[in-house]
């Protein structure tokens, strides 16, 4: 059976060999970025889905167009930009918890896409096309097709159970987010009568100013900790979950809503002085 004159032998291999290289960036990437070693996949394994997901479906749909360098860049950013779109919105659907957050990039569509990260897919797939499309057909002539079919059978087993085990770990961390919510609003509320709320209820300062003294506030940090150990005691799949996607737990720290709310009431507070010594 082929898709586009393409048979599943190489379809396969292609996608194993991509997950691979997208599992290496990915970590190296977060590794450097935390100072410590952080696997980024979605599995246990060495292989980040979308990556060899991505890799296969963007060349099956370059080669119509590749003769054209323009051609290979806003096609491959496109359907790259859907397939992000598309994953992101399933998994927050299937674990009720969102994995990546674009929310803080300009142009952005719900935290799940954004432009900047668009363009860098539309240079990623140049780089598929003329050079890592080469290399993984220069993999595959290492070995003979015999292997590296067995290859295939023993890899897709193996990758099946890993990501059924995934699965049923990402699909227990709602509940665990949940109870990390509740633990951290009882310490929150053992925390109450700290500086940084004293900071929110008194200050008629620059607003600016309390919100960076707030962020290094002793509450901030205790409620850190508490994150940390929480996170630390989890099943080892959930741990890696929750230390390679810290988006998971990022909206945990700081309640934004009343810190809104709260900034607002200051700054009203401040109008309201300056009116009255004027």
């Amino acid at each position: 059976m082929q898709i586009m004159g393409i048979d599943f032998y190489h379809l396969l291999s292609w996608f194993f060999i991509f997950s691979f290289f997208g599992w290496v960036w990915e970590t190296t990437l977060v590794s450097v970025k935390s100072h410590k070693y952080v696997n980024r996949g979605f599995i246990t394994g060495p292989l980040c889905t979308i990556y060899g997901a991505g890799a296969v479906s963007v060349y099956l749909l370059l080669v119509p167009f590749s003769s054209s360098y323009v051609a290979i860049f806003f096609v491959g950013m496109i359907v790259a930009t859907v397939l992000e779109y598309i994953t992101s919105a399933a998994m927050e659907r299937l674990f009720h918890a969102k994995w990546w957050d674009y929310s803080l990039n300009r142009f952005n569509v719900k935290g799940r896409i954004c432009l900047g990260v668009s363009i860098g897919w539309g240079f990623m797939s140049l780089v598929l096309y003329l050079f890592l499309m080469p290399i993984a057909d220069w993999i595959m002539s290492l070995y003979p097709r015999l292997v590296g079919e067995v290859g295939i059978c023993v890899g897709s087993i193996l990758y099946g159970i890993d990501f059924a085990f995934a699965c049923a770990a990402a699909c227990n961390l709602e509940s665990k987010l949940r109870n990390l919510r509740e633990s951290m609003e009882e310490v929150r509320e053992k925390l109450k009568d700290s500086k940084a709320y004293e900071i929110l209820e008194n200050a008629l300062d620059d607003i600016t100013e309390q919100r960076e003294e707030l962020s290094h506030s002793k509450i901030l940090q205790k409620l850190e900790e508490h994150k940390a150990e929480w996170i630390r005691r989890q099943d080892r799949t959930s741990k890696r979950f929750l230390n390679a996607y810290p988006v998971l737990t990022a909206n945990l720290l700081e309640r934004k809503e009343e810190f809104e709310k709260k900034k607002e009431e200051i700054k009203s507070k401040v109008e309201e002085e300056i009116k009255r010594r004027v």
